[in-house]
């Protein structure tokens, strides 16, 4: 299974340090991160694998924590870097990505992905969206409806990545596949333009190398 594999548990503080073993194995990169949290490959290509392949051919690195990682192949297949939520203990800290996406019943994922969806929310930043049903009304009432029209290239690849995932299941699903996809975005208001260069600075600290330490 090609899953990305993350420092041992001793090392890795919390959820969004995740974020942090990506960054160091792009180091070299300030492209765009993409963060998606989900509990399963194929809600993440029926609802968003659209949107993720056209994030990625804009130029974004895009990763998945998912909790049933059973099967990376067919988010491979619309650009995303795949990395098992479930090798991520509960402590967590301040490192943030540039976006970040929230697929499938909120609820249902742990307390320490909850804190951390809040606090992005909180902070105005990443640009964050939920996909699915929001069920959480605090959640609900800081976001608005949007929709995302997938390129051809993304709908293309959107079908190939579902067909893959539902015969690896043993589905046949002939249903065509919509190139429109729904979810819910943080408002404007909450956007705040100068915020964009507070996270540039943020992941350029993160990406320097640590100081060496001098010998007493």
């Amino acid at each position: 299974m090609d899953v990305m594999p993350l420092e041992p548990a001793g090392r890795v503080q919390g959820v969004t340090a995740a974020v942090d073993a990506i960054a160091r194995a792009h180091q070299h990169s300030l492209r765009g991160w993409l963060v998606v949290v989900a509990h399963h490959v194929d809600d993440v290509v029926d609802l968003a694998g659209g949107w993720l392949f056209d994030r990625a051919m804009a130029g974004c690195d895009v990763s998945v924590l998912i909790a049933h990682p059973h099967d990376p192949v067919p988010l491979r297949v619309l650009g995303a870097a795949v990395v098992d939520l479930a090798t991520v203990p509960a402590s967590s800290h301040d490192a943030t990505p540039q976006q970040l996406a929230v697929i499938g019943d909120e609820r249902t994922f742990d307390d320490a992905v909850r804190r951390w969806i809040n606090r992005c929310l909180g902070t105005g930043y990443p640009e964050t969206t939920l996909w699915g049903d929001v069920h959480d009304p605090d959640l609900e009432g800081q976001t608005e409806p949007a929709q995302h029209q997938a390129s051809l290239a993304a709908l293309a690849f959107k079908t190939r990545a579902h067909a893959l995932a539902a015969g690896r299941a043993g589905v046949v699903d002939d249903a065509p596949i919509s190139g429109i996809e729904s979810f819910r975005a943080v408002g404007p208001a909450r956007s705040v333009s100068a915020a964009r260069g507070r996270i540039r600075n943020d992941w350029r600290a993160m990406l320097q190398p640590p100081p060496e330490r001098t010998r007493q």
